[in-house]
């Protein structure tokens, strides 16, 4: 979970390639309406810290169609523009680019996630402000979520929210026949540095917390053929020192928040779990 940094290009002329590349009448329609979606482009522009406060523009039910098929109807500018979007996040930090922050599960963030839905803010469905790269399932999932009922934002934005360098997601594991995890936030709103209701919203909407416990397995699976070695040569404390650096590492390549580092710090300090380990490779040494 880290912040991306905001296509700093002009919006407005993927509009009206986009527009221009309609046919008509629906082309016409939207060149009508040119001046009001680039007054919506600066307000969007002006009021990024605060965009729960922005309200949809009053545009008729046609003219809504007309601005979400600039966006769900495949064109030509519209492959420009989405090509600008990740040559931008790549040029500025390929390895942020090629993780979907929302979740940090998937290295396939080739969807765009419209940050104040379209479905309730059509004049922003090509707005490059509002188009932030994720994965399908997180795009799935956050669907129309972006607010709940008394304004709080429900989901991070990566462009204009300043995300946590402080930890607030934990993690413990479970030893019995087999190896398990649970992912918990803290409750400690100083980790959350002002965000804590948004972040809150953001994981419970994208069902993240399941989502770590589920993928949980393969990391266990891939480090203790990494630590069963170290327990045999040096034991079990070197390898819980391993597992301490590996969490570090990730902490400074990707955050504090990444969900392996809250896995890698609960397998150092569970002394279940580190046995666990050492059975499995006394009995495979046998």
């Amino acid at each position: 979970m880290r912040n991306l940094q905001s296509p700093n290009g002009q919006s407005f002329p993927f509009y009206s390639a986009i527009a221009n590349a309609k046919r008509r009448p629906r082309k016409t329609r939207l060149l009508n309406i040119s001046p009001q979606i680039e007054q919506a482009y600066r307000e969007y522009a002006q009021m990024v810290h605060t965009l729960q406060n922005l309200m949809p523009g009053n545009f008729s039910q046609m003219r809504k169609n007309d601005l979400r098929h600039c966006y769900n109807v495949a064109t030509a500018p519209l492959g420009t523009l989405k090509a600008y979007i990740v040559e931008h996040h790549q040029a500025v930090d390929p390895a942020t680019a090629a993780m979907c922050q929302y979740c940090g599960l998937s290295y396939d963030a080739s969807d765009f996630d419209h940050y104040l839905p379209k479905e309730l803010f059509a004049e922003f469905s090509t707005l490059t402000l509002n188009m932030v790269p994720c994965c399908g399932t997180c795009n799935r999932l956050k669907g129309k979520v972006w607010r709940d009922g008394i304004g709080q934002r429900q989901i991070v934005s990566f462009y204009f929210d300043t995300v946590p360098r402080r930890q607030f997601l934990f993690a413990d594991i479970e030893v019995t026949t087999k190896l398990s995890s649970r992912f918990r936030l803290s409750g400690n709103a100083i980790h959350y540095e002002g965000l804590e209701a948004t972040i809150r919203g953001h994981f419970e909407h994208l069902d993240l917390l399941e989502r770590f416990r589920k993928a949980a397995p393969a990391e266990f699976s891939e480090c203790s053929t990494e630590l069963k070695p170290v327990i045999d040569a040096k034991g079990t404390e070197s390898a819980a020192e391993l597992l301490r650096r590996k969490a570090d590492q990730a902490a400074q390549s990707y955050s504090p928040n990444y969900w392996k580092v809250a896995l890698y710090q609960a397998m150092a300090r569970s002394a279940d779990f580190l046995r666990f380990i050492q059975n499995q490779a006394n009995n495979a040494a046998r």
